[in-house]
């Protein structure tokens, strides 16, 4: 709670306000970042499909929505089973199947996290 008593400190530290308050290039960033990566795999097509919003979630901000750029990515396996086999990896990766596409949202993923997505992204699309 302490935290809470200054807020630069607390949209830096508490990794939700960081979320919810990050300026949206920075997503975006991340989102190319990892679009860019995904491109280069064999295979693979990534893109960035519009009219998409993060979903704020319970608690105090129920049914709010962000406007949000997430990576539309489409493989050469099954979309739900390439999730679940990303969700049951180490480490465990979500994403939602849209379309018969595995869709991240990379609002909550850090710059570090985007090269992970990748290895898994790419262990998948080798089969497991």
């Amino acid at each position: 709670l302490r935290l809470y008593r200054d807020e630069v400190t607390a949209l830096r530290e508490i990794p939700t306000l960081a979320a919810l308050t990050e300026d949206s290039t920075d997503t975006w960033s991340r989102a190319c970042a990892l679009a860019n990566a995904l491109n280069g795999l064999p295979r693979v097509r990534a893109y960035f499909p519009e009219g998409h919003h993060s979903q704020v979630g319970g608690g105090s901000l129920p049914g709010e929505a962000l406007p949000a750029c997430p990576v539309a990515v489409i493989l050469p396996v099954a979309a739900g089973q390439a999730a679940r086999m990303l969700r049951e990896g180490r480490p465990s990766i979500w994403c939602r199947v849209w379309k018969d596409q595995l869709l991240f949202d990379l609002r909550t993923v850090s710059s570090e996290e985007v090269g992970e997505i990748v290895d898994a992204v790419r262990t998948v699309v080798r089969g497991g």
